[in-house]
């Protein structure tokens, strides 16, 4: 199961979860323009938060968004994706070292734990209906399944959080370069 917000959109309608056609509609327009659009604004809101930034922490922090939502809006994304953006969440709060950035990286890697392991033991388990996967945790399997809905929500507030807290991150050094320089 992905926890990318296309995929979500059409939960009801799809048979098997994760294969959902790019052709189903939401208020007329087909999920993969809705993600196209939505990557789209993302970017800009990106490339606006992140005009005048410098530095290293600054870059991985807005590589990380960037790849963050290239995920979260873009169809047909598989768990991998999430990957580098946590790696590069981890350099931006080595460089920048702000709680707020370390708190998303470990909702988002907490998230990305059960998005693989939801995957892994689905994907494995389905095709041949085998039941020997001593990797699956009964209860931790039913509790994800369970409770998509609120991982996906979880993934997809971080770019919000993550954006609003990388404008007042980037506010903050610079007003500490005003006071030095």
């Amino acid at each position: 199961m992905w926890f990318d917000l296309p995929s979500r959109a059409g939960a009801e309608s799809r048979s098997q979860p994760g294969f959902e056609p790019d052709d189903l509609t939401f208020w007329g327009l087909a999920h993969r323009w809705w993600g196209i659009i939505l990557y789209a604004a993302a970017s800009i809101s990106i490339i606006w938060t992140f005009r005048d930034a410098k530095g290293p922490g600054p870059l991985a922090l807005g590589t990380a968004l960037s790849v963050l939502a290239f995920f979260l809006f873009m169809t047909r994304m598989h768990e991998r994706y999430l990957f580098a953006s946590i790696l590069l969440l981890m350099t931006a709060g080595f460089a920048m070292n702000a709680r707020a950035i370390w708190a998303v990286l470990a909702v988002l890697s907490v998230v990305q734990f059960f998005n693989v392991y939801y995957a892994y033991i689905n994907f494995t388990s389905m095709p041949f209906e085998a039941e020997d996967n001593y990797l699956r945790v009964g209860w931790l399997f039913t509790w994800i399944d369970d409770n998509v809905f609120l991982l996906s929500l979880l993934a997809t507030l971080t770019f919000p959080v993550l954006l609003v807290s990388s404008r007042l991150l980037l506010m903050r050094e610079g007003r500490l370069e005003e006071e030095q320089g």
